[in-house]
């Protein structure tokens, strides 16, 4: 398992809050083209001294889950993990976890199994769906996605999901690559494209290391703390 972390040193001169997502990859098919993007997670208010760091503590070690998504006092769509497994990631000769998700007669939320170690597409992971989920209740959606353990309380937070639909099989493919947006947010709040358009791409795949710091400045734009412009 891989630790790394995301520094943002606020010397804007206004005090800021930020937020890290973790998007999947641009799908070239359908499969991925409504998934939901959450908050992974959400800094406090960072004054704009330069005294202070929103500080993001990232793993790369993934879960497969199923929850159920509602609207939170501001109308914004929320997801809550309800079941979650560790999920291995086809890597070379190793194959990629596949899992079941099904739904029980009456309830709202569906239980995930691990079937086997199948998957054979490059860094992902599957969740097939059985007849069940053709009954839901219309109070709640049902989503299935990726999810990471956050930091300190050690619960599984989404970072990207789909609804979940009966008998069907989807592809999962978590990469290390994360977006910081500028505004205040609970982690597993669905955030709306318009909302990352103008993020900071981190990119871990490439050559930044494990840990990396960003200052925010006075025009609104990130640099590494070493001066190299990036936004």
């Amino acid at each position: 398992m891989t630790m790394r972390s995301i520094s943002i040193r606020n010397r804007s001169g206004i005090s800021q809050s930020f937020a890290v997502i973790q998007p999947p990859p641009p799908a070239g098919d359908d499969t991925q083209n409504d998934t939901c993007i959450t908050v992974l997670q959400a800094s406090p208010l960072i004054t704009g001294d330069g005294n202070s760091c929103a500080q993001f503590h990232l793993t790369s070690e993934y879960y497969a889950f199923c929850g159920t998504g509602r609207k939170d006092d501001d109308g914004r769509l929320c997801i809550a993990v309800s079941n979650a497994l560790p999920a291995k990631l086809e890597s070379n000769a190793s194959k990629g976890s596949k899992f079941e998700l099904s739904k029980p007669d009456g309830s709202a939320a569906g239980v995930l199994s691990l079937i086997d170690e199948s998957i054979t597409a490059a860094g992902a992971f599957g969740i097939l769906t059985d007849a069940s989920l053709a009954t839901q209740d219309p109070r709640y959606s049902l989503y299935m996605g990726v999810g990471v353990k956050g930091p300190g309380h050690g619960r599984i937070v989404p970072i990207f999901a789909t609804e979940a639909r009966p008998n069907i099989q989807t592809m999962f493919y978590p990469e290390p690559r994360y977006y910081i947006v500028l505004g205040k947010f609970q982690p597993g709040t669905v955030i709306s494209p318009q909302e990352s358009s103008n993020a900071l791409a981190v990119d871990f795949a490439g050559s930044l290391g494990n840990n990396v710091e960003f200052v925010f400045d006075g025009k609104f734009k990130y640099e590494l703390a070493d001066g190299v412009s990036t936004a």
